[in-house]
């Protein structure tokens, strides 16, 4: 009997790969500060049909937790053990290409890429209290 319950690590791998592949570029865009336009409203800014809510606080709000999300990320990142940290830093963080990172660390491809998956299984662990990328195996 483990303590930990299983991960389902193929599932989990996918999982992260989807996250930082699909809604890690969304994040990043989000917490830059140019997205948010804090300038007061003119009456030309004023709606002509009924608002559900407030444009520029919603903007606010999803930017500081885009913010906050991105700090997790790195927070996360940064707590890894080598290679995996640089690895998902080069990758992900600094966005080079595989030749790049190929030419930076000397690794092949295919071994940076069985680093990754690695790295996507302890970012999973060190993620979860923010938010569950873990699949967890089923009995």
């Amino acid at each position: 009997m483990a303590l930990l319950p299983e991960v389902d690590k193929r599932k989990t791998i996918n999982n992260v790969r989807d996250f930082f592949d699909n809604e890690f570029p969304r994040i990043m865009n989000m917490a830059d500060i140019s997205y948010i336009d804090l300038k007061s409203p003119t009456i030309s800014d004023m709606p002509s049909s009924p608002s559900y809510g407030n444009s520029s606080d919603e903007k606010f709000s999803n930017h500081t937790q885009a913010v906050t999300y991105l700090e997790a990320v790195v927070a996360a990142v940064k707590n890894m053990t080598q290679p995996h940290r640089h690895f998902m830093e080069l990758r992900y963080l600094q966005h080079k290409s595989w030749l790049q990172i190929e030419e930076l660390t000397g690794y092949s491809s295919r071994r940076g890429m069985e680093v990754i998956e690695e790295a996507f299984l302890l970012f999973a662990d060190r993620f979860s209290d923010t938010y569950e990328l873990r699949t967890m195996v089923q009995d």
